[in-house]
């Protein structure tokens, strides 16, 4: 591999590290879980990297768009837009001006449960499906924009403890202790 291919793989990594870090953070701090966090490509799952988390089932996610459901089954959705969201917004706090490089399907899941949350059958009556998903994203937006600036340093520990695993990969538990780590880190500093 030649010095550029060498750079830009380094460089890939290094993006990938961030945004795995930032969905691993925003589902830490909502309470969310996962399972593992990795900046190992997947070619099954056309990814250079993922978090493996708890998400809502398919099962689960029909019965809250048709079903009845709770306050809570919704402010579940919304934490798992904004834990998506999360990923994109690290990478793009890291590497400012630079667009995401893996946030492809993550883009596909927003849309998907952006639908879900404002509950689209409702929404399509009324002709404003669009407009309010849009408004409901730019409002999912801003709060994962807040919860990365605020928990930063939470993304960059895990971020930098990912690249220093020759493995690249941690588990749900290990990664968490990286996060809980930083935050003691942060109190201790703040006060």
């Amino acid at each position: 591999m030649d010095e550029s291919n060498l750079a830009d793989a380094d460089d890939l990594l290094e993006r990938t590290a961030y945004h795995e870090a930032g969905h691993a953070t925003a589902r830490y701090v909502l309470g969310l879980g996962f399972d593992r966090v990795s900046v190992v490509a997947d070619k099954e799952r056309g990814s250079v990297g993922h978090v493996l988390g708890r998400a809502v089932s398919e099962k689960t996610a029909e019965r809250l768009v048709w079903g009845e459901r709770t306050p809570s089954d919704r402010l579940r959705l919304e934490n798992e837009i904004l834990s998506t969201m999360a990923g994109a917004l690290a990478e793009e706090h890291r590497f400012p001006g630079e667009r995401s490089a893996g946030a492809e399907g993550d883009r596909e899941f927003l849309i998907d449960f952006a639908f879900r949350v404002v509950r689209f059958p409702d929404a399509l009556e009324s002709g404003s499906a669009d407009e309010t998903v849009n408004a409901y994203l730019v409002y999912v937006w801003r709060m994962a924009q807040n919860l990365i600036r605020r928990e930063w340093c939470l993304v960059e520990a895990l971020a930098q403890a990912l690249l220093a695993r020759p493995s690249r990969v941690l588990s749900g538990v290990a990664a968490c202790r990286v996060l809980k780590q930083a935050e003691e880190a942060r109190l201790e500093r703040d006060g």
